[in-house]
């Protein structure tokens, strides 16, 4: 049943991810970005601390649509913060250290934790890294800065 809801989750993501484009382009990509970021680091918070038979399987769609959310925010941030001549190899470096992350070190940690403790506590941890990311953010420049 674990597999089931967490494969199917996964569409939760696909569906969402041309909405928060939109939000970004309206509200701008730092804001957004800002907004996604919480939301996620919320939702693992959340996913480490709540449990029950309902609200976690909740949890678990939501956390993997506001993480899809990020990428086209966190894309526009990171082309308009890179200088032009360097915006296709940054990028580059941006989506290797993202992969490296999101499929190497966040789930090894994830599975010490477990080891030592509980899987619940590697949710909470990686809810407060990514929740500490944003002041980070917050000082990034965007286009909302100069007018777009």
């Amino acid at each position: 049943m674990a597999n089931m809801i967490a494969g199917v989750s996964q569409i939760s993501g696909a569906a969402i991810v041309f909405f928060s484009g939109l939000v970004a382009d309206r509200i701008g990509p730092r804001r957004a970005a800002l907004g996604f970021v919480a939301t996620t680091g919320l939702m693992d918070v959340l996913l480490g601390t709540i449990h029950g038979p309902t609200l976690t399987p909740v949890l678990v769609f939501l956390q993997a649509a506001s993480t899809v959310c990020c990428f086209p925010a966190g894309f526009a941030l990171a082309a308009y913060n890179l200088p032009p001549h360097l915006r296709s190899s940054g990028l580059s470096l941006v989506i290797i250290i993202g992969m490296l992350s999101g499929w190497g070190v966040v789930p090894t940690g994830s599975a010490y934790l477990a080891e030592i403790y509980s899987f619940s506590l590697g949710f909470a941890c990686l809810g407060i890294l990514t929740l500490g990311l944003l002041p980070l953010i917050a000082r990034l420049g965007s286009l909302e800065d100069r007018g777009r």
